[in-house]
């Protein structure tokens, strides 16, 4: 009988996958946070395809899409000037009345004059408050004792208001009370209308940073109310403000639509009806944003004398002032509602004897209260300037010549991988090294374009520009690692590969501190698309140092053992 041979045992089996150690490339957290932050940056720019055409999160510039650009220069001056309330209310007196006053008593807040008997004690206090003065007259025999309270200061911005038909704002500069004048006037004429007073002891043209401030605010809610979308506007030092609508290529509307005011209306309801009161034409100056401890937040303004009239002979008419609970006060600026709300016993009052000049608008307590007073002092300026703007620049890019840039934008970017591709295969030879570095600097710039999206910075011109740089100093940096890992000619222990990648590094975050250095001055002194193109290269230079060099360093030394 035959023996039996043995069958032989099966070597198939069925277990688990290993599982990834903890020295795993995929485990490591520097390629877990690059993992991350492209994933992330995807998110947010939000790539997708319809209508034939790729869209995403992205914002761009007037350089990409077309749009119109208008540089403005803001017309004012800030003037020193040496006078007293003595010499200002002297010489408003005499000029009102025709006799020169005697002055009684003066203190620092007062001031007492007397003058002849036979002047209107009605007409004088009417005279008084309609340039702004707060005057009580009061007869004495054969002279009339007229009490003026006003300081120093006061009385200077009232007289240079009088003279200059213009808005006055007085504030204390190195110790100094200086004024802005939101007007063009030469030195020469303003010592001449300053001569009856004092003397003008310095001058320069230009506004405060708040004025200029308020006058860009003012610009973006025009422009926002009016839809216009991608708006942005900067000012750049004391003088000049500029701005890119990005879409907008009709120059023509463009320049309108910034220097013409909007409809402004103010409207008692009544009985179910607005009945109008004034326009933004009866506005003739909106101060500052106030608190009050009883009232809270509120502005400031002052109307024409036509307007005070119409309000006073309106609330009068229909018994407003019976019951000024019962009918708000509504603001209205291109039809759309803005303010609510009653006036107030204490107003109310007083229009039963006299017309109202200077108002106040409250808003209550509160961060919220603020904010909605300091949009309602844009509002009351009607989408009217605080000083007049000259348009000394303008400029538009076409929507074809925009999207022709969009296009030659990404084709460069292309050439410059191609570029990089190219120069790095030469040098090594190895697509295994080739491919981590390609992929690295793919990685910057999809993390580059997510801050963007996130930030909603426009792209322009500049800042593709800065992208490309990004590009090229990245692949230096990424050259600098694989050159000092491989300088031994193989893969080196693992505590020479620390240390040849420890001396990579030390170069590179000299080399990147050199660059963040003159970037960041670039971007806090240059304005336009110099800023955008520091910008960019900033990020992307951080992006580099902080995230793509050491998962590429981890990378690297997997790919070449």
């Amino acid at each position: 009988m035959a023996k039996k041979s043995k069958k032989p045992k099966s070597t198939k089996s069925v277990s688990r996958p290993p599982a990834l150690s903890k020295d795993s490339l995929l485990m490591d957290f520097r390629v877990l946070a690059l993992i991350l932050a492209v994933v992330i940056s995807i998110i947010l720019i939000h790539p997708s395809y319809s209508d034939g055409e790729l869209k995403t999160n992205l914002h761009y510039g007037l350089d990409l899409v077309g749009g119109s650009t208008l540089q403005l220069k803001v017309e004012g001056v800030i003037v020193g000037v040496n006078a007293s309330k003595e010499k200002v209310v002297s010489y408003e007196v005499e000029r009102i009345t025709g006799f020169k006053p005697e002055i009684v008593n003066s203190a620092q807040d007062t001031i007492t004059l007397a003058i002849p008997s036979t002047v209107s004690v009605d007409e004088l206090e009417s005279s008084l408050s309609l340039y702004g003065y707060t005057a009580d007259v009061t007869p004495s025999g054969n002279v009339n004792q007229v009490t003026i309270w006003v300081d120093d200061t006061t009385a200077t911005k009232l007289f240079l208001e009088r003279v200059t038909g213009s808005e006055i704002t007085p504030f204390e500069e190195n110790g100094e009370v200086l004024y802005e004048i939101r007007s063009k006037i030469s030195q020469e004429e303003l010592s001449s209308l300053v001569s009856p007073i004092g003397t003008v002891v310095s001058y320069r043209e230009g506004v405060t940073r708040n004025t200029l401030e308020l006058t860009k605010r003012v610009l973006d809610e025009k422009l926002n109310a009016l839809g216009l979308k991608d708006i942005k506007t900067r000012t750049v030092g004391g003088e000049y403000i500029l701005i890119d609508m990005a879409g907008e290529e009709n120059l023509t509307r463009a320049e309108r639509i910034v220097t013409t005011p909007g409809k402004f209306e103010v409207k008692f309801y009544i009985n179910g009806q607005y009945i109008p009161l004034f326009t933004g034409e009866g506005i003739e100056s909106v101060g500052q944003v106030v608190y009050d401890e009883q009232r809270g937040w509120g502005v400031e303004f002052r109307i024409d004398r036509e307007s005070a009239d119409r309000l006073r002979d309106t609330a009068i008419k229909y018994g407003v002032l019976e019951n000024p609970s019962n009918y708000p006060l509504v603001m209205f600026l291109d039809e759309r509602e803005i303010f609510n709300a009653t006036i107030s016993p204490e107003l109310a009052d007083t229009l039963r004897y006299e017309p109202v000049r200077n108002l106040v608008a409250t808003t209550g307590f509160g961060s919220d209260a603020e904010q909605t007073a300091r949009d309602l002092q844009i509002h009351l300026r009607v989408g009217a300037l605080p000083v007049k703007v000259d348009v000394i620049g303008a400029g538009q890019v076409p929507a074809a010549l925009g999207s022709q840039f969009k296009k030659q934008s990404v084709i460069a970017g292309l050439l410059v991988l191609l570029g990089v591709v190219f120069v790095v295969f030469i040098r090594y030879r190895q697509s295994r090294i080739l491919l981590p570095m390609i992929g690295t600097s793919i990685s910057e710039v999809i993390i580059i374009l997510g801050f963007a999206s996130l930030i909603k910075w426009e792209l322009d011109l500049a800042s593709i520009a800065g992208i490309i740089a990004t590009i090229g100093t990245g692949v230096d940096h990424l050259v600098i690692i694989t050159d000092e890992v491989l300088s031994g000619g193989r893969m080196p222990t693992t505590k020479l590969y620390m240390q040849r990648l420890g001396r990579a590094f030390a170069i590179i975050l000299a080399a990147a501190s050199t660059v963040l250095i003159a970037m960041s001055s670039l971007f806090f002194i240059a304005f336009g698309a110099l800023k955008g193109f520091a910008l960019i290269t900033i990020v992307g230079v951080l992006i580099g140092v902080l995230i793509a060099r050491p998962a590429y360093g981890r990378i690297i030394k997997d790919l070449i053992k």
